[in-house]
């Protein structure tokens, strides 16, 4: 029959470990990832657990073995515990950028692909009753379209590169590009500001590399307050590219 006093030992054993791993997992992610979506999950479902089943090994072998699984081995066996998952919790690095290397393969005045993107929206509005469009949505969004000065140029995209940004606390922010991703078939749509030339001049251009462009001040998903959009590029579900800037080349080399 266990003594109590093994019998409290074994419990202090299984706490310790059971409270290494919730609080690592608890308070981990809160710390070193606070943008992640899986806050104390981790503690509550995995490590947690965990603890208590590896807590409950350990007095085992420590009943078992009491010479080599001493109270030291066991504190040291439940700050790795704990020192693993916060391993785990560590965020990975997040994609921010995006370089293109492609080919022009079309280009239109956006004012063409107007009843495309309106059939689209329709059968989207088909398929959300609980929406609420403006009651001129269609009007507002084909007077923004005709007064949209840009072009819609469809790339056939080669190859992309992505652009990741590190988040963990000793190196958040710092940038490194991924390798390039080949692509078998891949056509998207963008555009381009009217100034930037005429479409007889885009569709003669070589192949080069183009950066889907980003506002580094907008977060990351941005709202939309009217829905379908009635402003050009978002009707036409268009994102702008350009030239690829310096700071990303750097990142290419």
């Amino acid at each position: 029959m266990s003594s109590p006093t093994g019998l409290r030992s074994c419990s202090r054993t299984v706490l310790l470990f059971a409270l290494s791993g919730f609080l690592a997992g608890f308070i981990g992610p809160m710390v070193l990832s606070p943008d992640s979506n899986i806050g104390p999950i981790i503690g509550i479902l995995f490590s947690g657990p965990a603890g208590t089943l590896l807590g409950a090994i350990a007095c085992v072998l420590a009943r078992l073995a009491p010479r080599v699984f001493g109270t030291a081995v066991l504190r040291g066996l439940a700050a790795a515990l704990a020192l693993v998952t916060l391993y785990f919790c560590l965020p990975e690095p997040r994609a921010v950028e995006s370089v293109l290397d492609a080919e022009i393969a079309d280009c239109r005045e956006p004012l063409a692909l107007y009843p495309e993107s309106l059939r689209r929206w329709e059968e989207a509005l088909a398929r959300a009753p609980q929406a609420r469009p403006l009651p001129d949505w269609r009007q507002q969004a084909l007077h923004s379209v005709e007064d949209f000065e840009a072009l819609a140029v469809t790339v056939h995209v080669v190859r992309s590169r992505v652009v990741f940004e590190k988040r963990r606390p000793w190196d958040r922010g710092e940038r490194f590009a991924g390798p390039w991703s080949e692509f078998a078939t891949a056509d998207r749509t963008y555009f381009v500001p009217a100034a930037s030339g005429t479409c007889a001049a885009w569709q003669t251009r070589a192949r080069a590399l183009y950066w889907p462009v980003r506002d580094e001040s907008d977060p990351p998903i941005r709202p939309a307050p009217i829905w379908p959009p009635v402003d050009a590029a978002g009707f036409l579900s268009l994102q702008e590219i350009g030239p690829v800037p310096a700071r990303i080349q750097a990142l290419l080399q």
